[in-house]
């Protein structure tokens, strides 16, 4: 259906080459995914498939893109639209319309289709992406998920025969991945072509075909034995690889497993155990923050937060897990004292949040929102990290001081006067991590940090939080990434609607969970470890806990 030939892109009026002669080819009804670290060319090559490049991002592109049989390079975006559709990764500036319904009218409207054939695909849209009672929202209204399926069912409106997917699952926790995976799974059937670009590769394993790309060159290509099975070029292009890859690898097998199911028959066959592992024991903490009996309602009578109740010991690295939705994001506005609570009382360092004076308060915590975007404002980097400090008054030998310290621990001081805006999404990341050390808070929280993060980018800040809580600084941490619990999560606390399911240091949460109806997937080297007996939270645990009898 799709066939790329030697397609190269120059982006002007620099000429710098993104794509450099890409060919690869993709059949009615598959799944490829597109593989890279961050400025490999994964997006590039998305917008110069739609006509993007060059209609609105100027650029030269050379090389042909065939679908159908027909050479489509010429052919403006209107016209591609109808072939080719995007999701783009941040799915909301694709949304711009007063209702759902609306959203889903206007590509089929601006075809100049019949109002039966509109009313047609909208409803079977509606259906299909699961988004039918939402169709008279406003769609500002809505979840993350909810947002995301409704730009996508208006991309489906249009019946594109082929699907780009820019990052679709960075924004999603586990209840919106499979609902993601399950429409996709409907529209292949339907005989639709996928393309799909993803940081987190454990859920890409399961694609048709896979496109290694690196410096937007084409390092390999073919299906997951061709590509997934090579562990150490993963790693050299930035990518971590699946656990059944390492897991592959370690074990000898020539082939990868289908499934963890396959992987567990072919290790017992082998005559491969699992010891137990011996966990360190915890140190006893000082509290620092202390959440006690907090519930808390938009509306009357709708509470997000029940009568939670916890402690965070001074210098703890704690995440709180739980679906969107859960009240992650209300607890920690509340601790942050941007929320007062309709219950309940919060303390920090034995003073109650509520009298504490903001200037103090901002001091004392700093808070990383999921979308740095939303904190960042200055015209320099270093502006950005100064502003709280002129904005208390700090003497201008003590604002230099704290600013060249702040920017050696993020690895920007080499950026500090370019615009916080021509940084990657990583280093936005760092500069608002920047912007709060400089304060240097005894307690920093951080909602959702992985996401949008490519591989190399989220271990690098994971790695700067690390050396921060081995420093003796308390992190508080919102995630559905349970992969980040398992590794840096001295504790977690499960939230869901509202109220505490569990809370203890990691195994012994997912332990319990695996023996609950829990609507949180773990990672799949925690669950394959829970089906032969035990809990295991990272590969190197397996490498050190697995042997042959």
């Amino acid at each position: 259906m799709l066939e790329v030939k030697n397609l190269a892109v120059k982006l002007l009026p620099s000429h710098r080459k993104v794509l450099k002669n890409l060919s690869f080819n993709l059949k009615e009804g598959e799944s490829l995914a597109i593989l890279g670290a961050s400025g490999s060319g994964r997006t590039i090559l998305f917008y110069t498939l739609t006509g993007i490049i060059p209609e609105y991002i100027k650029g030269e592109v050379s090389g042909d893109i065939i679908f159908r049989g027909k050479k489509i390079n010429k052919e403006k975006l209107k016209e591609r639209a109808k072939k080719i559709g995007i999701l783009f990764e941040d799915f909301e500036a694709q949304l711009f319309s007063t209702s759902v319904e609306l959203e889903l009218a206007f590509g089929p409207e601006n075809l100049g289709l019949g109002r039966r054939e509109i009313s047609r695909r909208i409803e079977k849209y509606l259906q299909l992406t699961g988004i039918h009672h939402l169709k008279r929202r406003e769609p500002s209204t809505l979840s993350g998920g909810e947002k995301q399926r409704t730009a996508l069912a208006s991309i489906l409106t249009l019946e594109p025969q082929l699907l780009l997917l820019d990052k679709p699952v960075t924004d999603l926790d586990p209840k919106g991945r499979k609902i993601l995976k399950e429409i996709l799974a409907k529209l292949k059937k339907e005989g639709k072509s996928i393309i799909i670009c993803e940081d987190e590769i454990e859920e890409l394993y399961y694609q048709d075909k896979f496109l290694l790309l690196k410096d937007g060159e084409v390092i390999k290509e073919g299906g997951r034995e061709e590509v997934l099975k090579d562990e150490n070029l993963l790693l050299d292009t930035g990518i971590n690889p699946p656990f059944l890859t390492r897991l592959s690898n370690y074990a000898g097998w020539n082939t990868l497993p289908e499934n963890l199911e396959e992987a567990k028959k072919r290790l017992e066959k082998e005559g491969w155990k699992l010891k137990p592992v011996s966990p360190s024991p915890s140190p006893i903490r000082k509290p620092l923050l202390e959440v006690k009996g907090i519930t808390h309602a938009y509306e009357k009578g709708k509470e997000v937060i029940k009568n939670v109740s916890f402690t965070v010991g001074k210098g703890e690295f704690f995440a709180l897990i739980g679906e969107n939705g859960a009240g992650k994001t209300t607890l920690l506005e509340i601790i942050n004292g941007l929320i007062t609570p309709s219950q309940g009382r919060v303390f920090l360092e034995g003073e109650e949040v509520k009298k504490i004076p903001p200037q103090k308060l901002v001091q004392k915590v700093g808070y990383l929102f999921q979308n740095p975007d939303h904190q960042i404002f200055c015209s320099t980097v270093k502006e950005e990290v100064e502003f709280t400090l002129r904005l208390l008054k700090f003497p201008e030998k003590e604002i230099q001081m704290r600013v060249e310290e702040a920017l050696r621990a993020v690895k920007l001081e080499d950026k500090k006067e370019e615009d916080p805006f021509s940084l990657s999404k990583g280093e936005r990341q760092r500069l608002a991590l920047a912007s709060l050390l400089v304060r240097r808070p005894s307690l920093i929280l951080l909602d959702e940090p992985s996401t949008g993060l490519s591989y190399r980018e989220l271990q690098g800040f994971m790695s700067l939080l690390k050396k921060l809580h081995e420093e003796g600084t308390t992190i508080l941490m919102t995630t559905h990434n349970l992969s980040l619990v398992c590794e840096y999560a001295e504790r977690c606390l499960w939230l869901d609607k509202g109220e505490i399911r569990l809370l203890g240091e990691p195994r012994e949460v997912f332990t319990q969970m695996n023996k609950m109806d829990s609507p949180l997937p773990l990672p799949p080297w925690v669950s394959l470890s829970q089906s032969m007996g035990v809990t295991l939270l990272s590969w190197e645990e397996w490498k050190n806990s697995l042997f042959k009898t």
